[in-house]
């Protein structure tokens, strides 16, 4: 009887090890990549921490999973399906968010996709940038289906 409720703690320890994930409220992920946010974020006892987008593209996770290789040009995300996991999906560079760089072997470990800022843009969602020069200022906003349209002074008064 002793040996079955050892067994037993084990999993669900194990249990409650594995499923660490918070969602993000209040805040983002490339909030809580800086240094100044570290002791916002979820502790990790065992495993990796990620801050990740996930599959619908529109919300953002705190998860401890082990980490993995993404190749260049991708994303990494959190698949929520099941208990969850770290995965890859096609990263679309646009105005002002980047991806990490596309080459032959070229691959970056998935703790560090907070670096590319194109992997948390959301979708049902307008994001405004506005970039100001010294001659014009231009906004771009990024439409729901991920398209961009841009705008400045010169052209609306056209």
């Amino acid at each position: 009887m002793k040996i079955w409720r050892i067994i037993f703690l084990v999993l669900v320890v194990s249990h409650r090890v594995q499923s660490q994930s918070r969602i993000v409220v209040n805040t983002t992920c490339l909030e809580l990549a800086q240094p100044s946010n570290q002791q916002l974020r979820l502790t990790c006892r065992q495993h990796d921490y990620h801050c990740l987008l996930d599959e619908t593209f529109t919300k953002e996770f705190e998860v401890c999973r082990e980490w993995k290789w993404i190749p260049g040009g991708k994303c990494a995300y959190f698949n929520t399906y099941g208990s969850g996991n770290v995965d890859e999906r096609e990263c679309k560079p646009r105005i002002n968010l980047t991806c990490s760089e596309i080459g032959p072997g070229l691959q970056f470990v998935s703790i560090t996709n907070t670096q590319f800022t194109a992997c948390y843009a959301k979708r049902g969602r307008s994001i405004s940038f506005t970039t100001t020069t010294s001659l014009t200022q231009i906004t771009s906003n990024m439409t729901p289906d991920g398209d961009i349209s841009t705008s400045s002074p010169a052209s609306e008064a056209l």
